[in-house]
C-alpha cells in the first residue's frame, strides 16, 4: 500500500476534487516537510501510476488515477490474495480471529459471503 506520508498526500489529492499543485499539497499537509519532499513523493506516486500529472505553465498539477475506494479495493485485493496464496489457511484463520471480535464485522462478513 502506501507509506505514511504518501497516504497523507493521497488523501489531500483525493479530497481536493480537482488537479492540485504541489504547493497546495504542502500547505494542506501542515507538517514540517520541505517542498522538495512533497515534489518527490508526488513524482513517485505519478511514476507508480497512482497519480496523473499535467504541466500547467511551469508547474505540474496532480490528480488521482482512481477514486479512493477503487484504489483501496484494488490494493487490498492484491494484498489479501498474496497472503492467502502464500500462507493459505493460516492467513484465513488470522483474518477470522480479527473479525470475530466485532459483531458488526461478523455481520458484514456474513453479508458478503451470502451475496453473489
Amino acid at each position: 500500500m502506501l507509506g505514511v506520508l504518501q497516504a497523507k498526500i493521497m488523501n489531500i489529492v483525493w479530497e481536493a476534487g480537482r488537479p492540485i499543485k504541489p504547493a497546495e499539497v504542502l500547505e494542506k499537509l501542515g507538517d514540517d516537510h520541505a517542498y522538495t519532499t512533497v515534489m518527490t513523493v508526488l513524482k513517485r506516486l505519478y511514476e507508480k501510476k497512482i497519480l496523473n500529472r499535467k504541466l500547467a505553465g511551469k508547474v505540474y498539477l496532480y490528480s488521482p488515477v482512481a477514486c479512493r475506494e477503487k484504489f483501496v479495493e484494488a490494493n487490498l485485493r492484491g494484498i489479501f490474495g498474496d497472503l492467502v496464496n502464500s500462507y493459505g489457511q493460516a492467513a484465513i484463520a488470522n483474518f477470522v480471529n480479527v473479525v470475530k471480535n466485532n459483531q458488526d464485522d461478523v455481520d458484514l462478513l456474513k453479508k458478503y459471503l451470502e451475496s453473489d
